[in-house]
């Protein structure tokens, strides 16, 4: 019996998804579309999943995070997507908002933007690099983005995440991210630009923060 289990296979287990930041409200973006602007050429966003808001949901401690979605509140025009050189990094992180002053990330590249200068980090590692193409009706989750390589949750720090599009060029049919507004403290930041790199922008603090899905 036990042989014909394995040739017949088993299926691998499901993964399981949590928000951190659930979808609530129709508030969305608007053209600065944190944490992803399509409607700029280049943009960055970055924001802070506190520890709670991760170890207090089902979650629970210690996981495996494979991937994350953002919630499509709404759009202008209609059509896919298409984003090149976008790269999503996650730290582990023990701030619990961004500090005041002027916010620059520091990187030489758009690859290499990173908040290890703002922020407290540990085991900083970019998760996603690639193209991503974004589609569908609004009112959903985006797809899952599968992470290239998997960011292993300590379970006792809060989290950081960092998308940065370099993309260099916009999309009149963007779309608009679903947000929630009103956090405690500056746990987001963010900036958009048609003429400056990535890697040269100086960073605005905001209390608004998009929904989260992240999948383990």
């Amino acid at each position: 019996m036990q042989f014909q289990k394995q040739m017949m296979g088993i299926p691998a287990a499901r993964g399981k998804e949590y928000e951190p930041i659930p979808q609530s409200g129709s508030l969305d973006s608007g053209d600065d579309a944190i944490p992803v602007a399509q409607y700029f050429r280049q943009s960055f966003g970055a924001w802070i999943l506190l520890r709670d808001s991760i170890t207090g949901g089902t979650m629970g401690n210690r996981k495996t995070i494979t991937g994350l979605s953002l919630y499509k509140e709404n759009r202008s025009g209609s059509g896919s997507v298409a984003m090149t050189n976008q790269y999503i990094k996650m730290a582990h992180c023990t701030d619990v908002a961004f500090p005041s002053g002027s916010l620059d990330p520091t990187g030489a590249t758009a690859a290499d933007v990173s908040l290890s200068n703002i922020l407290t980090l540990t085991d900083e590692t970019t998760v996603y690099s690639g193209n991503i193409t974004f589609t569908g009706p609004t009112g959903e989750w985006t797809d899952k983005i599968t992470f290239d390589t998997p960011f292993k949750y300590n379970g006792k720090d809060s989290v950081a995440i960092l998308w940065i599009n370099a993309h260099n060029n916009y999309f009149f049919n963007r779309f608009e991210w679903g947000v929630v507004n009103g956090a405690t403290g500056s746990r987001m930041l963010h900036q958009e630009s048609d003429a400056i790199d990535v890697e040269d922008m100086t960073a605005f603090r905001s209390s608004i923060l998009p929904q989260t899905k992240l999948y383990y």
